[in-house]
């Protein structure tokens, strides 16, 4: 079949760019260990060419590929469990042993997730999930976590870092719900959420309780005071039943 000779020169420059593609593809081994501008010898991010924008294309979807088949294999590793007697009011100890396949890999041409860390959040409280420190379980190992709320639902997980130099995490399953320890008063104030006028004489109101009660609360003082300096003014106490 003829071709005219701009069409030889677009299919020379097509496969030229698959080629430095695949010879990305090829590097990802190398990059686990720094990147795949580091790979591909790219000396200067802000002036790439394109045959080392083709090997970096081809090295990320290697990358890409490994950690999906990493993730795949080892699937989702089971949840920390709390270590007996070491529950305190602001402390505990977490235990948690590491898969023999991920030990395996982590063996194998020293491959597979070699960090382990320790994330939590609260249960009552919105918010995401927090690492705790910047400190690694090692394998069949135990955790100790310190400055916990007193009286505070817990949940805890453990992530494995499976590259040192790239964002890739694969998570563990969540704990049970633990609660520490109660100690101490409140360190946080209940929030009015509603006052309306029952009459000519009375109001209703209602609160709830602050995040942070650190152990049950008994009872709240309601302080009532007229804003007119010589006003109505009483502290009246509610018993939570």
């Amino acid at each position: 079949m003829f071709l005219p000779c701009g069409a030889w020169l677009t299919l020379s420059i097509v496969r030229f760019f698959v080629f430095q593609c695949t010879i990305g593809c090829r590097q990802w081994e190398h990059a686990l260990e720094s990147s795949c501008q580091h790979a591909c010898n790219v000396s200067d991010q802000e002036l790439l060419e394109a045959r080392e924008w083709s090997c970096i294309a081809g090295c990320n979807d290697g990358l890409s590929r490994y950690f999906r088949w990493l993730k795949a294999e080892i699937g989702t590793p089971h949840a920390p469990a709390l270590v007996a007697d070491s529950l305190t009011a602001t402390a505990l100890a977490l235990e948690w042993e590491v898969p023999e396949r991920l030990v395996r890999l982590a063996r194998h041409r020293n491959r597979g997730p070699r960090s382990y860390l320790v994330q939590w959040r609260y249960e009552e409280v919105a918010g995401d999930w927090k690492y705790y420190r910047n400190q690694s379980m090692g394998d069949s190992s135990t955790v100790r976590v310190d400055n916990l709320q007193p009286y505070t639902k817990y949940r805890f997980r453990v992530a494995l870092l499976l590259s040192p130099h790239h964002d890739q995490v694969l998570t563990s399953e969540q704990s049970v719900i633990i609660s520490t320890l109660p100690s101490g008063v409140p360190t946080s104030e209940p929030t009015i959420v509603r006052a309306v006028a029952v009459d000519h004489s009375r109001i209703s109101i209602s609160w709830e309780p602050g995040p942070f009660p650190n152990g049950p609360v008994l009872s709240y003082v309601l302080q009532i005071k007229d804003l007119h300096p010589i006003g109505y003014s009483a502290l009246k106490v509610a018993t939570v039943s």
